[in-house]
């Protein structure tokens, strides 16, 4: 009978044990990366653009206090960003109650917007380090969590060529914009898509900075309106929508849903689950149709200003599906391009000159992304 107690307790610890075990385990964070990283040339840097979930499985609310990127080691440190720069860099969904600090509630997650360049060989296998606090009702205790290795893309980035005529453009793009393309979540079919991970607004400038002659509320006055539209890259036209009109005026013209920010748009299938997104063109422009074949370099509609738009541009970006919202936007580069300079201050786009380029020995960039807000002249 001693021996049966026995084996009762033991069996009872031993079950006890393993659900502290299976709890602790539950305490700490999940770490997810939708869309696994892929790199792509800035400023002569490889670099990555990704996004981190970070997942509270705790039944205590969770203070986010560190995060760091390393090698798969451990031994080289990339970025390590305290609590105060994580607020800038995270959105916190599937909770009601926004802090002020960087805390998630049981069962909340937060999405890190990461963005880093390799300053020598970049790494092809990545960890995630964060370190946080377990908020509880008797105290905080400290904890720390690894996520599982992230294997970073080896395939060359993509390589396009100039999607606008000459002239000289100014690429704009911030991926610390809150409601920047970066950082712009759509959910379609209950996923979860981030379509402008790497979208491109150009608008075309004069040579003082100027994007307009005259007076800025009429849309004929910009530079860049009815400029030529190219074709990146030799391809077929996977779709293509012109049934929108535009106001003559910047002042008129409506607000559109998500479902309709488009405007008229082409999408270009160039093979590789790469499709090239061109959007808000003018009506009446669009030279091509579904299923066409295009060459590299062929003019296949004008700029213009449809869709949710606030002025005159040419939205670009490349997708892995033939969706507007329903897709994950693809790093890319372009051939050839003049860097002139960048504007540090995007408020002084239009009424001041940008900051030329200081070096100019540096001013031939070649398969590379173009940095935020930065002017260049595309090379023939």
């Amino acid at each position: 009978m001693k021996m049966l107690y026995s084996l009762i307790a033991i069996c009872m610890c031993s079950s006890f044990c393993m659900g502290q075990s299976s709890n602790r385990q539950l305490a700490t964070p999940d770490f997810k990366i939708p869309f696994g990283p892929e790199l792509v040339i800035i400023d002569g840097k490889p670099t990555l653009y990704y996004e981190l979930y970070i997942t509270n499985r705790s039944t205590d609310s969770l203070l986010l206090q560190k995060l760091t990127v390393l090698d798969a080691s451990g031994s080289s440190e990339f970025i390590s960003w305290s609590e105060k720069e994580l607020r800038s860099r995270h959105s916190i969904v599937k909770q009601s109650h926004q802090s002020k600090r960087s805390i998630l509630a049981p069962g909340s997650s937060a999405i890190v917007y990461i963005e880093f360049a390799f300053k020598q060989t970049p790494a092809i296998q990545i960890i995630h380090q964060l370190d946080y606090q377990l908020l509880k009702n008797a105290g905080t205790e400290a904890g720390s969590a690894r996520s599982a290795i992230t294997k970073v893309a080896s395939t060359p980035p993509l390589v396009l060529g100039a999607p606008v005529a000459s002239g000289t453009w100014v690429a704009i793009y911030e991926p610390s914009w809150e409601r920047g393309h970066r950082r712009v979540i759509y959910t379609v079919g209950g996923k979860d898509y981030i379509p402008g991970r790497f979208a491109i607004d150009f608008i075309r400038l004069d040579a003082t900075g100027h994007y307009v002659k005259g007076d800025s509320d009429s849309i004929r006055n910009w530079y860049g309106y009815s400029n030529d539209v190219l074709a990146v890259a030799d391809g077929v036209v996977a779709s293509s929508l012109g049934t929108f009109q535009e106001s003559l005026t910047v002042s008129a013209h409506p607000k559109f849903p998500a479902e309709k920010a488009t405007g008229n748009y082409i999408s270009l299938d160039i093979g590789n689950n790469h499709i090239v997104f061109y959007e808000h063109l003018k009506p009446g422009s669009i030279k091509v149709k579904a299923g066409q074949k295009v060459k590299k370099g062929e003019v296949i509609a004008s700029l213009g200003f449809t869709g949710q738009t606030t002025g005159p541009h040419l939205h670009f970006h490349v997708a892995n599906q033939n969706a507007p919202l329903g897709a994950e936007g693809l790093p890319y580069a372009f051939e050839n391009f003049i860097l002139r300079g960048r504007y540090t201050d995007i408020g002084k786009l239009g009424s001041e000159p940008w900051i030329p380029l200081p070096n100019t020995d540096q001013a031939n960039k070649k398969s590379e992304r173009p940095a935020p807000n930065t002017v260049i002249v595309f090379k023939p």
